[in-house]
């Protein structure tokens, strides 16, 4: 008998005091094998970061984005980076920096010197902010 994972988190409140909620429910043996397959790529589970997921929700139904394009985000603290190719999520990285111009410079910078090395041809590829 397959056991499963509940879990959940506010996206908001309203007026009247209720809770938007975002949940999951995921058997448990499948978050086994999605947190070891994490683990052996060398990272370490510990946050889903569905904002930037929904940044691209919120964009590509309503802007022609393209087939390949880098959507950067920054809210608040919380900066993410989605690299696209043929419309598919190639790269994902999310982090919590400091609210400043500079830091998000330098987190953009850090982000894409890895990514170019491996993929040379997105070297003149359209960037979206948000």
């Amino acid at each position: 008998m397959n056991r499963y994972v509940a879990d959940y988190q506010v996206l908001g409140e309203r007026e009247a005091g209720g809770k938007r909620i975002l949940a999951s429910v995921l058997a448990e043996d499948v978050l086994a094998q999605y947190e070891e397959l994490l683990s052996q790529a060398g990272f370490a589970a510990g946050l889903i970061d569905f904002h930037a997921l929904n940044m691209y929700n919120a964009y590509h139904v309503r802007i022609e984005l393209g087939t390949d394009f880098f959507l950067v985000g920054v809210d608040g603290n919380q900066f993410s980076l989605l690299a696209f190719e043929n419309r598919m999520l190639d790269f994902c990285r999310n982090k919590t920096i400091a609210e400043e111009p500079e830091r998000i410079f330098q987190e953009i910078n850090r982000s894409m010197v890895g990514y170019r090395r491996s993929h040379g041809s997105m070297a003149r590829t359209k960037i979206h902010f948000h």
